[in-house]
């Protein structure tokens, strides 16, 4: 059943992040301005490397989980973290590139609350960023100690 759950909770999770790409795509596209934004076609190009990473992670993490339940510190796990690592600096990265919409909305709206939501987001994924860095040193931490113990032993 756990399986089960965790299998659906990922395909929400990627479906989620592929629906706010699309519907930003589809906005983009219908708008009625003859004119090219360059703001909006790097957001949705943002969005869409997101969801491709954030899917790619989701999935690759429940295909780890299932083949070894029991087993947690191996060097497989730690590629994983490393990959994961790597995905949220890319992430946080990708996120850099929406600030320029949120200025344009800002400006647009002369709302400049809405320049601090993006800032926000992007500080959001700035912690997940570290986050992630603390536990693969953490992680690459603790399966030393555990080479070191069996070697001892």
């Amino acid at each position: 059943m756990k399986k089960y759950l965790l299998l659906l909770l990922t395909i929400s999770i990627s479906a989620f992040f592929w629906l706010i790409s699309y519907l930003f795509a589809v906005q983009l596209f219908t708008s009625e301005r003859s004119t090219f934004i360059w703001q909006n076609a790097l957001t949705l190009a943002c969005l869409t490397l997101a969801s491709f990473i954030v899917s790619y992670l989701a999935f690759e993490s429940v295909r780890i989980w299932r083949k070894c339940p029991l087993a947690t510190f191996q060097n497989r796990v730690c590629r994983y973290f490393h990959r994961v690592t790597k995905g949220s600096v890319v992430i946080f990265v990708l996120s850099l590139g929406t600030l320029p919409m949120f200025y344009r909305w800002a400006d647009l709206s002369d709302a400049p609350g809405v320049m601090l939501l993006g800032l926000g987001l992007c500080l959001l994924l700035m912690s997940v960023m570290f986050i992630c860095l603390s536990f693969t040193k953490l992680y690459q931490q603790a399966l030393q100690l555990q080479n070191e113990l069996a070697m001892v032993i």
